[in-house]
């Protein structure tokens, strides 16, 4: 691939202990090469149907901006309280296709085929909460325990045409 990722990181310290940080940046993730692989499987069902698993070589890799935020307290010299909120707006996303009409691949008659697919768009929106604290006040060898507690919210949702070539919106 040849692609221009740009990056911009800025970081702030407007009192000690408080870190500020955003960055926004351009980034590109291949498909997994299970996706890429020009493969069909077929399993036969117990109702003496056919299932089909395809590869799609065709595949683009995933393409996005993102956009990050996050204050850092660090309230102790071993502990420190995080929020982050990030966006991520995705082109050529993949997701998985079920296709329910019959076909034939190789002579291969199949009733249900899956393939990966690149969908058109996909937003995604988020916000982490995260605390951590070392116990270095405690007795050897206890002292080395590390506590670390997260919580992370996402809302995403894609964009991708169906098999009936009907555009539709997907949570992801």
């Amino acid at each position: 691939y040849t692609d221009w990722l740009p990056s911009v990181n800025v970081r702030y310290e407007p009192v000690r202990n408080l870190v500020l940080r955003a960055a926004g940046y351009r980034s590109l993730v291949r498909p997994n090469l299970a996706d890429l692989a020009p493969r069909f499987a077929v399993e036969e069902t117990d109702d003496d149907g056919r299932e089909g698993d395809f590869g799609n070589p065709d595949l683009l890799p995933y393409q996005a901006w993102n956009f990050d935020a996050s204050a850092e307290y660090y309230f102790t010299s071993n502990g420190a309280i995080t929020a982050n909120v990030f966006y991520k707006d995705i082109d050529n996303f993949i997701v998985d296709l079920t296709d329910r009409d019959t076909g034939v691949f190789n002579n291969i008659a199949y009733d249900t085929a899956t393939i990966p697919i690149n969908g058109e768009s996909a937003k995604v929106f988020g916000a982490e909460f995260s605390l951590a604290q070392a116990f270095t006040f405690l007795p050897s060898p206890l002292d080395g325990f590390l506590t670390q507690l997260n919580y992370t919210y996402t809302d995403a949702e894609g964009t991708v045409m169906d098999e009936d070539n009907v555009e539709r919106i997907i949570p992801l």
